[in-house]
């Protein structure tokens, strides 16, 4: 999905844990989250 989007020119950014994700989106808010709902914990 990651290289989908950014071949379509959209700037992504990818975590793998929820931290991660809530450490990411306080650098930059994003605009739109896809999210697998079976990512971890």
């Amino acid at each position: 999905m990651l290289y989908l989007l950014r071949g379509w020119g959209c700037v992504c950014e990818v975590a793998e844990s929820i931290e991660a994700a809530l450490a990411l989106a306080r650098l930059h808010t994003p605009d739109v989250v896809i999210s697998d709902y079976r990512l971890r914990e």
